[in-house]
């Protein structure tokens, strides 16, 4: 059933008082306190046009999404897949791309990172039966995946602020997934799934939150991370995670397109 937009009003309403100070910037406290400000006071229909939304999780019309979908489009027998997974709605009214309208640069940035851990692993993720994600942006990636045929469990956690935004966006466009919060180090305990995302997320959370969350071991791992976040190296913290799990077969790298970003595929 559809999340309407009063319904998604009165979840922000219910959410305990906001601190009198303002959160210093570029941290997920100010993107929380942020969030809250634009479910009161902005469009929620026009919500993929918010500024915190472009600012943290929405990919536009930047130079390195040619060469992404470039990598997309390398097969002709499986671009029409990669193509499919990434068409655009209108709900949330997303910035298309000039040059592809039917789809948004987000769109293509979050399908390129699942392209990674296909390329490594040679699995077709549709064929998955239990998917978890770390972090889960306002759904996108949830939704690419189940355009792609996963009819699997897929299970989200993020903070309630985000899990209920996900909640909005992916009932109006026909996705199911479970949403859990993840607020503090508070979290119902994730199952043995088959894959893993996080997408920057686990990197950008308190280092309590990230040790309580990958004490659970998964089947695969696709992890995307800056190389440092808020003074901490993660780029070290990822390297020594990988090394702690030679039961796995794992591969990490330089993200071709951003420089200091990373991937770490497990599996």
């Amino acid at each position: 059933m559809s999340m309407t937009v009063d319904e998604l009003k009165e979840i922000y309403a219910s959410f305990p008082p906001e601190p009198d100070e303002v959160p210093r910037p570029h941290t997920w406290p100010r993107h929380r306190y942020s969030f809250r400000n634009h479910v009161r006071n902005d469009s929620i229909e026009d919500f993929l046009n918010w500024s915190t939304v472009h600012a943290i999780m929405f990919v536009g019309d930047v130079h390195w999404v040619h060469d992404e979908v470039d990598a997309l489009m390398q097969s002709p027998l499986t671009w029409p897949r990669w193509r499919h997974a990434i068409r655009e709605t209108m709900f949330g009214h997303p910035r298309r791309l000039p040059w592809m309208a039917e789809t948004s640069g987000n769109m293509i940035h979050q399908a390129y990172h699942l392209f990674q851990w296909e390329q490594i692993t040679g699995k077709n993720v549709a064929k998955l039966d239990c998917i978890v994600e770390f972090g889960g942006g306002y759904g996108a990636m949830a939704r690419i995946i189940r355009r792609l045929g996963f009819k699997g469990e897929y299970i989200i956690y993020d903070l309630p602020e985000l899990a209920a935004l996900q909640s909005y966006y992916l009932s109006n466009v026909g996705i199911t997934t479970t949403i859990h919060t993840t607020d503090g180090n508070a979290f119902p305990e994730p199952p043995e799934a088959d894959l893993m995302i996080s997408c920057y997320a686990l990197g950008e959370v308190p280092t309590e939150l990230r040790i309580a969350f990958l004490a659970r071991p998964f089947k695969s791992y696709l992890i995307a991370s800056q190389d440092a976040w808020d003074h901490k190296n993660l780029y070290v913290y990822f390297n020594d995670f990988m090394n702690e799990h030679p039961e796995l077969k794992w591969k990490a790298w330089p993200n071709p397109m951003l420089k200091g970003h990373y991937y770490w595929v497990g599996y």
